[in-house]
């Protein structure tokens, strides 16, 4: 009896609720951590790449870049409200033919890899054209030759490639998506001050805004597809 008395009583105790005064667990710390996003930097050197390649080349999503787009377009290309907001309904309904149409059409055409660089060689070429001239003409051209890499598309095939590096390397799907999102949210901040200090830079000396579009072209094109080349194909 009394040895069943015990077990009762270790039973009850057992699923018992928490006495109110009990502390509360916290968190780890590396949970909150904003910059834990660099472990995407430190794990196998091509996941490193990808990861790094992905994230520079989502410098040229529509949301970072539409703020110097229309600066660009009402100072320097000289559209008037209306004519900027009907190129800004161009610019979704482009945008949404890219990714429903023209991307996958493309990705089965040349595969993964030879999408990723047709795309990037073709946000270069688009930015490029803008930074040439500040004209309808440029304008529209370049939204044309930038449409199999719009918005960004161009790192969709790399990102889905580190993913499953990541997933060797034993970051799970779901910690491997938050680590990239956190990573390309600082993207938000960083691409509007960058574009937006050389615009007004440019501006201030008397040149055409319309050059700072090199940095996408650099950094948001040329760069990523130099990283992504130094993958193996073997590796990918």
């Amino acid at each position: 009896a009394p040895a069943a008395a015990a077990a009762d009583n270790a039973a009850a105790a057992a699923a018992a609720p928490p006495a109110a005064d009990a502390p509360a667990r916290r968190p780890p710390l590396t949970l909150v951590n904003p910059f834990r996003f660099l472990k995407l930097l430190t794990g196998t050197p091509v996941m490193a790449k990808l990861c790094a390649a992905s994230w520079l080349a989502a410098w040229t999503e529509g949301k970072n870049t539409t703020d110097m787009l229309q600066l660009w377009m009402r100072n320097d290309v000289g559209l008037t409200p209306l004519q900027a907001k009907n190129f800004t309904v161009l610019y979704g309904c482009a945008m949404i033919a890219s990714g429903r149409f023209i991307s996958p059409g493309f990705i089965r055409w040349l595969g993964p890899r030879g999408y990723t660089h047709v795309a990037l060689l073709a946000n270069a070429c688009g930015y490029a054209l803008w930074s040439s001239s500040s004209s309808v003409a440029a304008l529209l051209g370049g939204l044309i030759v930038k449409l199999p890499g719009f918005n960004a598309a161009s790192k969709n095939a790399m990102q889905a490639a580190a993913t499953e590096h990541a997933e060797a390397a034993g970051i799970g799907l779901g910690e491997f998506a938050g680590l990239f999102n956190n990573f390309r949210a600082l993207n938000q901040a960083l691409v509007p001050f960058i574009c937006g200090r050389i615009y007004a830079s440019l501006v201030g000396a008397g040149r055409s805004g319309g050059r700072a579009w090199l940095v996408l072209v650099a950094l948001g094109s040329l760069l990523p597809e130099l990283i992504h080349c130094s993958v193996p194909q073997s590796q990918w």
